[in-house]
């Protein structure tokens, strides 16, 4: 307009500049008035810049909820008697009978006569309420049917004397021992023991 530009001019449609101007200070300066109309999308502009929270940040519709934890079950007991069950059952049954022990008020121990030609043991029993020094040696000489004056000492093989009753109750099951007999009497005991234990023979007629 410094330059003489003209602000009444019409266009073919008979619109001044004012009236196509679409910025109301530019409107202003082109000498157009401002009237309710305009005012209104201007106030609605002002309106739309303001956009709430939720709009500018809204939640994506695909995105989890995240959820409470759910509480903890309680074990199934029935599951878990039927577990201790199964395992119970792959476990080896023990018993007395399955170490050799026949009875667990006995002490079986196994005897022979030392330097003898017979070299197998017996075995004999022994009450566990009554290991001492003196059944021992009382139970060996019957079995082995030797004179108490003969014997010379107890042996625990391989090479342990027997001498007192806290020896006899450390004694375990199937333990060897061995009567150990005088010089004097080695060769009439073997020969006496050796006949005791064989077989008898007989004469079979055809």
């Amino acid at each position: 307009m410094s330059q003489g530009a003209k602000t009444t001019l019409k266009d073919n449609n008979g619109l001044v500049p004012a009236d196509v101007a679409a910025n109301d200070k530019v409107k202003t300066l082109l000498g157009g008035e401002l009237n309710g109309s305009d005012a209104a999308p201007a106030a609605a502009k002002d309106d739309i810049a303001f956009t709430p929270n939720y709009l500018m940040h809204p939640p994506f519709p695909y995105a989890s909820v995240p959820t409470a934890p759910r509480p903890m079950e309680p074990p199934n007991l029935m599951s878990m008697k039927l577990g201790d069950h199964l395992q119970s059952s792959r476990l080896p049954a023990m018993s007395p009978y399955a170490s050799g022990v026949t009875d667990l008020d006995e002490l079986v121990i196994k005897i022979r006569i030392a330097n003898s030609a017979e070299r197998d043991f017996i075995e004999v029993e022994l009450d566990r309420k009554r290991l001492t020094y003196e059944n021992l040696m009382t139970t060996m000489c019957s079995e082995l049917q030797v004179n108490r004056t003969l014997v010379h000492k107890i042996r625990k093989l391989p090479d342990t004397i027997v001498r007192k009753d806290k020896d006899v109750k450390r004694f375990h099951d199937f333990q060897d021992l061995e009567l150990v007999l005088t010089n004097k009497t080695i060769s009439e005991s073997s020969r006496n023991y050796h006949s005791a234990v064989s077989p008898r023979h007989v004469d079979v007629v055809y």
